[in-house]
């Protein structure tokens, strides 16, 4: 077996997400799968459960290794860790892949299909368009042919390799649910207590575990079939659509299931998407809500003619996701409606992708998980070693090997407790609610416990940090070279200006009829909406220029008009040749080039072509004539950032020798050079009121803060100076690039140049240091980069990624390399932005916060519906209050076994036991509402500087739970020496009958059981210390409740009711004296309990010992993806 494994090594898919999938062929094997039966046979059927838990484990015994070309099952391996053997298909269809292939052989792992790529040799996920350039979709497509569409073989092939258009989620019968269910270890454990509680007699006690379970069992069923309905009526997508096909007359309404990629599509208003497709012609305004929760509509224009290669998310704007809503078309001049090329079906969409991260979360590991075990197994090895001292001890007394066995079996199910997965969850599920409850939406619940160990917070700055509308301050024209006076009304300035504000932007103007938010007053007053980016739309309102796109009222009027996109009239007629203009040609923005253009046409008899474009100042200066920038460029830039405006530079040129067809076909770096600078934009971004008091009690929870904004730097850093982020009298320095010679002595001739990175104040440019590769920064000092420097810094000075306070003019890639650089360095690290250009950033922090309308959104884990950073406080309280509750409830659940094993060990060593309504009393009771009540505890009103640990390896825990074990320990002792003391005490001696069972009514189990009780209660108000984490207990209506009830109850049982001892718990009678004293011991441990845990572990010295053993900065641990 060994021998064939090396022969065949495993295979790794990657995925989009640049991980990997194992994957190995396996082939039936006669004589191993013969084997493997009579094994299960002779096992009982143990091997077939085991095979069950571990899938690689059934495949290996039954099946031997095949080469992929030829195998019948494949076994796989997630990203997740898990395996699943999933069988291989042949479906007929010859010339598909290769011209002697026969056959294609596929099969579906977790909704998606993998096709088998012969000339590879892999298995791998079907994608269409594959490395197609824009123009190669265009001539695929065929639109502009009368006969164009995919015909009928070509749409039965695709169905074959690309599957049907339907985000089905699976949904099991109910048995097959529940089967699922019953398999688990935990119910596999559950059902293995019974069996011994039953066999030990414990009647009572096994029937109602046995319900509870039943009941648990059909709960967890309902929720989880529950949510899967929920989650199929949000997937489901099923409406008529019109293709077009050369087997249908052309254009045929069939339904949306039976789309494939490169199917023609027409794209109408109020169509809902079914499938991700490219547009070929027209423009459309789409509502993406629903994805990304921006409830901003945006103006989707048709893929360009050009050789770029085509990209789904880089390509957003030529890109109609699966599961948004067509507001409005714009189609080509002579069409009714846009069109549109199908390019990816059902789980391959965005929207697919996103039920399919639902479905299939990726594992998130956390220290205290693994902890958890660590401890579960350390009980279990108690368990043993007490299984075998207890078989001892009750073969001693002369019970028979039965009783024995059963006896000491029992000892395992106290030593590991049942409930613990669901009080650990438990604490979970309050703080989620409780989220909710705040407009603050999760999609994985386990990232909370995450949020309790952050110590780093990035933000973005527009929409985040200040308001989402920007409001426009003034522009600066510059002719001939010089910049004249600002003038606050932009209107009111000039050509060339003037045509950047009309033409370089994304504006759609909506009718009021189909607004589905309009107000009754915007009706009655017939309000027009634009749309687009709020920059774009605050600049285009203000100019009061008219926009209008197709179809257009006056189509026939210039022959331009046919291949037009918008066309633009000013308000007057003062403006000459330049009063109507048409786009041509719409280069969209990039955020990597930080720019957006327009080829623009003015309506005249003589083609006259314009380029008009607007960006990041710097990204505008460097593709300007160096004749046409102002020599005091820099200094009014830096004038009017360092007041906190936001700049956008200005640029335009005559375009010659260019007809239109090429207008429509021509690269964008072919033309976007050689411009002439006209001026600057400048706009206003206000802070949110919230933003200093957030990030000013972030900064005293010794919680860092830092910008990562594709703005500016010195807009930035005068954003951060007013919200409190840096001191104002600090000294900001800026990151700036030299190129030096490096030489090496023993090559002289030989020169390499090298980037020196030197610190600029920017506010004293004589003022600068270097840091060669150090970390040693001047006092009072806060450093900022921009640009280019920044993957510079992250290659050439890793080191110093968290001395940087405000990362500028970032890409959304960079913004992520950023936020996985500090994870390196063992942060815990969290993102808030608005959810478009931070949603890698938003994915890849530990705790991503989307400003979002929707519930949930496909860009973070956690979505604040009221859009404020406001909910990052409220988000870390809770992560740190669920933490700390997952550490107490562990603590208890810990303890509450201890206190019941060692008082069960000291009654086996005479031969006693406690009995079947003692265990469902301290059980049902007494633990489990405790447990699950303590988890009702809110979250600490303010975020404190000490944060809770994220291993249960620390020295608080550890000794909290020593100490309480030692008390227990210690007082159970006590009350025995005390009991063996009494004159009327005599030794247990049991007299074995006939029913063999371990004998109940004794003095020692009265004591034990009735000072245990106590014990459990004192353990669980223990551990529900309070600040700097969680409120205090007391404040906790439920717990203290539940702690008032069961204390009166104990207390009753021990001194009220000795009748109701005898008769019903089956407890020996003690004398009242005896039963004050137990009381006594009782009061006596609770004070060195409540001593220890609130004054000396949680009090100074715990917290000096805390900071002895405080691990130092950057030593690893805590959270491990």
């Amino acid at each position: 077996l060994l021998s064939n494994l090396k022969l065949i090594p495993s295979t790794y898919i990657p995925t989009e997400n640049n991980e990997y999938i194992v994957i190995e062929g396996y082939d039936w094997c006669i004589w191993k799968s013969i084997l493997f039966y009579i094994t299960a046979i002779f096992t009982l059927g143990i091997l077939l459960l085991f095979s069950y838990w571990f899938p690689r484990l059934a495949t290996m015994g039954r099946k031997k290794r095949s080469p992929l070309s030829t195998c019948k099952f494949v076994l796989l391996k997630g990203v997740d860790e898990t395996w699943e053997e999933v069988k291989t298909q042949n479906s007929q269809n010859t010339n598909f892949f290769e011209k002697d292939d026969e056959n294609i052989r596929y099969f579906i792992y977790r909704n998606l299909r993998f096709i088998y790529f012969p000339s590879l040799n892999i298995f791998s996920i079907a994608r269409y368009p594959y490395e197609k350039s824009f123009i190669d979709l265009h001539n695929i497509s065929h639109i502009t042919k009368p006969s164009h569409g995919l015909d009928l073989q070509t749409v039965k092939k695709n169905e074959l390799i690309y599957g049907t258009n339907v985000i089905d989620i699976p949904m099991k019968p109910i048995l097959d649910m529940l089967l699922t269910e019953v398999l688990h270890p935990f119910y596999i454990f559950q059902i293995v207590c019974v069996i011994l509680w039953l066999i030990d007699r414990y009647y009572a006690y096994a029937t109602v575990i046995f319900i509870m379970s039943i009941l648990s069992l059909v709960w967890t069923v309902y929720f989880t079939r529950s949510n899967l309905i929920r989650l199929r009526e949000m997937a489901k997508s099923e409406c008529p659509v019109n293709l077009h096909r050369k087997n249908f007359d052309h254009v045929s309404e069939v339904n949306s299931l039976n789309i494939v990629p490169g199917d023609i599509i027409e794209i109408k208003s109020g169509l809902q998407v079914p499938c991700d497709i490219v547009l070929l012609s027209g423009q459309c305004v789409v509502n993406e809500s629903a994805l990304t929760g921006e409830s901003t509509p945006v103006l989707k224009s048709s893929l360009p003619r050009t050789k770029e290669i085509y990209a789904p998310i880089q390509h957003k704007k030529h890109t109609l996701f699966c599961g948004s809503t067509i507001i409005q078309i714009q189609p080509d001049s002579g069409l009714d409606c846009s069109l549109g090329l199908v390019t990816r079906t059902g789980f391959s969409t965005m929207k697919g992708e996103l039920f399919h991260s639902v479905l299939f979360p990726k594992p998130i590991k956390f220290r205290f998980h693994s902890d958890s075990v660590t401890f579960l197994l350390m009980m279990t090895i108690i368990a043993i070693v007490t299984f075998v001292w207890s078989t001892y001890q009750l073969n001693k007394v002369g019970y028979s090997t039965g009783v024995v066995i059963i006896s000491s079996l029992q000892l395992i199910t106290i030593a590991v407790p049942p409930q613990l997965p669901l009080v650990l969850t438990v604490g979970i599920g309050f703080s989620m609610n409780r989220l909710q409850d705040d407009q603050i939406f999760c999609t994985s619940p386990q990232r909370i416990n995450f949020a309790g160990k952050i110590n780093y917070y990035c933000f973005d700055k527009t929409g985040t940090l200040t308001e989402d509308s920007l409001v426009v301050n003034g522009a600066v024209e510059a002719e001939n070279s010089k910049f004249a006076v600002k003038k606050s009304n932009i209107s009111e300035v000039n050509f060339p200006l003037l045509g950047v504000f009309a033409t370089a932007h994304s504006v759609a103007e909506i009718p009021p009829t189909i607004i589905t938010d309009t107000t009754q007053e915007d009706l009655s007053s017939n309000k027009s909406r634009f749309v687009g980016h709020p920059v774009d739309v605050e600049m285009f309102r203000s100019i009061q220029w008219k926009i209008e796109y197709r179809p257009f009222n006056d189509a026939n009027s210039h022959p331009l008009m046919l291949n037009a996109l918008a066309k633009l009239t000013a308000p007057t007629n003062n403006y000459g040749i330049f009063n109507e203009l048409v786009v041509l040609r719409r280069f969209e923005f990039d955020p990597s080039l930080q720019r957006m253009s327009s080829i623009v046409a003015t309506l005249t008899d003589n083609l006259n072509l314009m380029l008009f474009m607007k960006g990041s100042p710097e990204a505008i200066q460097v593709l300007c004539k160096p004749e046409s920038i102002p020599k005091n460029f820099e200094e009014i830039l830096i004038e009017y950032v360092k007041l906190g405006y936001y700049v956008l530079g200005c640029a335009y040129k005559p375009i010659e020798n260019l007809n239109i067809d090429s207008a429509s076909s021509i690269e964008r770096l072919q033309i976007e050079n050689n411009m002439l600078f006209c001026g600057f934009l400048i706009m206003e971004n206000r802070l949110k009121y919230e933003t200093p008091s957030v990030l000013a009690e972030l900064s005293q929870a010794d919680i860092k803060s830092i910008i990562i904004t594709g703005d500016n730097v010195l807009t930035a850093v005068t954003v951060g100076r007013k919200c409190g982020l840096m001191p104002s009298e600090d000294k900001v320095y800026l990151a700036k690039i030299k190129e030096i010679q490096s030489y090496d002595i023993n090559d002289i001739e030989n020169t390499k140049k090298k980037n020196l990175i030197e610190w600029q104040n920017v506010d004293d440019a004589n003022d600068s240091f270097c840091t060669n590769g150090t970390t040693n920064i001047p006092d009072d000092s806060q450093l900022v980069v921009s640009g280019s420097t920044i993957d510079i810094l992250l290659s050439q000075e890793p080191n110093l990624i968290d001395k940087i306070i405000i990362f500028a003019r970032t890409t959304p890639s960079q913004k992520s390399q950023i936020i996985l650089q500090l994870i390196e360095k063992n942060y815990y690290v969290g993102m808030c932005g608005d959810g478009t250009n931070d949603c890698g950033a938003l994915k890849a922090a530990h705790v991503g916060l989307a400003l979002s309308d929707a519930e949930a959104s496909v860009v973070a884990p956690f979505t604040s519906q009221q859009k404020t950073i406001a909910d990052v406080p409220k988000l870390l309280k809770e992560g740190r209050c669920a933490l700390a509750t997952s550490f107490s409830s562990f603590q208890y659940m810990v303890l509450y076994p201890v206190v019941q094993l060692f008082s069960v060990l000291m009654l086996y060593s005479f031969g006693s036991d406690l009995g079947d309504l003692q265990y469902l009393y301290a059980d049902l009771f007494m633990t489990v509402p405790l447990a699950v009540f303590m988890s009702f505890t809110k979250p600490w009103h303010k975020l404190e500087k000490e944060q809770p640990p994220s291993t249960l390896w620390n020295l608080k825990t550890i000794a909290s739970i020593l100490f309480e074990i030692s008390l227990v320990v210690i007082f159970s002792l006590a009350a025995y020496a005390y009991l063996t003391q009494q004159d009327w005490y005599v030794r247990f001696d049991p007299v074995i009958t006939d029913n063999e069972d371990l004998i109940i009514n004794c003095s020692e189990n009265a004591t034990l059981f009735l000072l245990s009780n106590f014990q459990y209660i004192i353990s669980a108000i223990a551990f529900s210390v309070g600040k700097p984490f969680r409120q205090p207990f007391y404040r906790n209506n439920w717990y203290l409740l539940t702690i008032i009830i069961t204390w009166v109850l104990s207390t009753f049982l021990l001194i009220f009711a000795p009748w109701m001892d005898k008769n019903i718990l089956e407890i020996h009678d003690l004398p009242m004296d005896f039963r004050l004293m137990l009381w006594l011991f009782v009061w006596i441990q609770l004070v060195l309990a409540l001593f220890f845990e609130f004054l000396f572990l949680n009090g100074p010295i715990g917290n000096w010992c805390g900071q002895l053993f405080k691990p130092k900065k950057g030593k690893k641990g805590g959270i491990q993806f």
